[in-house]
């Protein structure tokens, strides 16, 4: 019974451990396997070029540019525009020709999205999207000697077989060599998204010990005695009770600095094996804790697991030392730290406002607003000396009906997009003289309006003034945020009619010849696509988007003028602005047909 009660208890200790190992994830196993190979070559990527002489991130933007360019270049071939691989030479019947023509298309689209995959990543420093374009580049390398091998058996190139075989050779290597690149920059951006600064710092500090002394392995020595020149790891390890004067004495060997010349580049020097056990088990802890970086935290928490630190050196200086420490109450201060942090977290505002991840919101509402204002006046002098419409910018044609419809929507424009910009110029006026007199008066720089208001607001004679600026601005930057809305939805049918009526795609054959009939269209007259079609409609859609990302960029603004706050970041604006309209409450119910307050019926009798 005894045996059985031991067994039993070893089993459910086993089932709690498991139960408090994060679970299995392949798609994250794969990021911890990138990000500990990226810190294994970290030393090595960073001597790495492009073509022997540039930067690797050079690289990669030649590479997207490239990518760019081919997807582009082959988009025209299944268009029938132009013909480069796949000249049919051989009748138009063959099966492989026109599948082949068929993935071209394919794959031009998949090197444009893939081109612009790799800028944003690079941009962000996004691993995962980075990836992306790397898996794509394997998988368009197969396609590209399948689509060879169609070339070299129907011949569809009017050279000789040689010389094709040298140019599709050529094209595989550089394939090759491209995606070599593209490896070694995603283990870059994985090494700078997944580690901050103060463990790189460890790490650099680590290998220039290692360089110091000759070793060729960086061992947990070293790491160590990085950690005890960091002033974070050396107050957590005093914290947890670590004899950090013996440590310090023991591992001086390891403690020297790179005394050689800065421009001198040390040498590579890779990681030993218990060094990278240790940084696995530390990227273990990253994963427990759910950060999205790894820490010198992370790397104390995996080396004190035990409550001991042992140090097994390859070189025998520390052979077998041991240093008792308190695993428990390094982590008492580091989980006390974080709950600090999340704290300060959680009442922090959300992410400020910027269009695009980089341009201020304000001035590019206002940018907006005069662009706009130009189109509106485009419009109307096109409407007024030719009698035709703004929509030939975008290759489109008008009726007479229509150019009606623009003339009163352009007429509105003008007057909205001047009220919206006298109102954005108002409020920043507001905010200047607010600010001076907060300054004046010993408010602090780091202050906001609210702050340098409320300390005005008794104080100063103009605040009244200032206040009616700043409301009288909030609503003209919501009329012209309503009149873009209400836009929206006039612009949708104006361009579709003016698509139809200028004949994009044949549409307007195509209706001509089969509204007549009734069941299904015959194809008396096909749709079909030239390349001018596809630019309009690329036009249309990209200035449709813009639109509306700019418009959201307005609700913002008028969101920071009204309430004080704002956000563009798509996640917060879905859980904080949803209830919000630009329109005041007292006209919301006037529309609905309630009353402006809630009345108390006289013939109500109350207990």
């Amino acid at each position: 019974k005894h045996h059985v009660g031991l067994r039993g208890m070893r089993t459910h200790l086993a089932a709690m451990a498991r139960s408090m190992q994060p679970e299995e994830d392949p798609i994250v196993d794969t990021m911890e396997r990138m990000q500990l190979t990226s810190i294994c070559t970290n030393a090595w990527l960073h001597q790495a070029h492009f073509c022997g002489c540039l930067p690797l991130q050079i690289g990669g933007i030649v590479t997207s540019g490239l990518l760019l360019l081919r997807g582009f270049l082959c988009v025209l071939e299944p268009l029938d525009t132009y013909c480069w691989t796949l000249c049919f030479q051989t009748p138009e019947s063959n099966t492989w020709v026109t599948a082949a023509s068929w993935c071209l298309g394919l794959a031009s689209a998949g090197d444009i999205v893939a081109a612009v995959s790799g800028v944003v990543a690079l941009i962000r420093s996004n691993p995962l999207m980075w990836m992306a374009l790397g898996l794509w580049m394997v998988v368009r390398l197969f396609l590209d000697c399948a689509l060879a091998a169609v070339v070299c058996v129907y011949g569809t190139l009017d050279m000789s077989f040689e010389f094709m075989t040298v140019l599709i050779f050529l094209e595989v290597a550089v394939d090759v060599y491209l995606i070599i690149v593209v490896l070694q920059l995603l283990l870059i951006i994985t090494f700078r998204s997944s580690v901050t600064e103060e463990l790189k710092t460890l790490f650099m500090s680590a290998h220039l010990g290692a360089v110091c002394r000759g070793h060729a392995f960086i061992d947990n020595a070293h790491l160590v005695g990085a950690m005890l020149r960091n002033r974070h790891c050396h107050r957590l390890l005093v914290q947890g009770g670590a004899d950090v004067e013996r440590m310090s004495q023991d591992l001086s060997p390891f403690c020297e600095h790179w005394d050689r010349d800065d421009q001198e580049q040390p040498p590579q020097t890779p990681l030993s094996y218990n060094c990278k056990l240790l940084i696995s088990s530390a990227i273990q802890e990253q994963r427990r804790a759910q950060e999205t970086k790894l820490s010198e935290e992370h790397l104390i928490l995996a080396l004190c697991q035990s409550n001991r630190i042992k140090l097994e050196d390859m070189y025998r200086t520390v052979t077998h030392a041991a240093y008792a420490v308190d695993g428990g109450k390094i982590f008492e201060q580091i989980d006390e730290r974080r709950k600090v942090e999340s704290v300060f977290l959680q009442s922090q505002p959300p992410p400020g406002a910027k269009l695009f991840r980089c341009l201020p919101l304000e001035e590019s509402v206002l940018v907006f607003i005069l662009v706009q204002f130009f189109l509106c006046c485009t419009s109307l002098f096109l409407l007024c000396t030719s009698n035709r419409g703004v929509g030939i910018i975008f290759g489109l044609k008008t009726v007479h009906e229509m150019r009606v419809v623009q003339c009163v929507t352009s007429t509105v424009g003008v007057v909205l997009c001047i009220v919206g910009v006298c109102g954005i110029l108002r409020h920043r006026h507001a905010r200047w003289e607010i600010w001076f007199a907060a300054r004046e008066q010993g408010g602090r720089y780091g202050a906001t309006l609210r702050e340098d208001f409320e300390r005005l607001r008794s104080t100063h004679q103009n605040a009244d003034v200032w206040k009616t600026m700043l409301q009288n601005a909030a609503g003209a930057v919501a009329a012209t945020l309503t009149w873009n809305v209400v836009q929206i939805f006039i612009d949708i049918p104006a361009f579709c009619i003016g698509a139809v009526y200028s004949n994009v795609c044949g549409v307007y054959i195509f209706t001509a010849a089969n509204f007549p009939r009734f069941g299904f269209f015959l194809q008396t007259a096909p749709l079909h696509c030239s390349v001018d079609d596809a630019f309009v409609l690329l036009r249309l859609c990209c200035w449709g988007l813009f639109k509306l990302y700019m418009v959201f960029g307005m609700y913002a603004l008028w969101h920071e003028y009204a309430k004080g706050w704002t956000t563009t970041d798509l996640r917060w604006a879905s859980r904080h602005l949803e209830d919000i309209s630009p329109v005041p409450e007292d006209k919301m119910r006037q529309l609905a047909g309630t009353p402006k307050f809630a009345k108390l019926d006289e013939h109500v009798h109350l207990l």
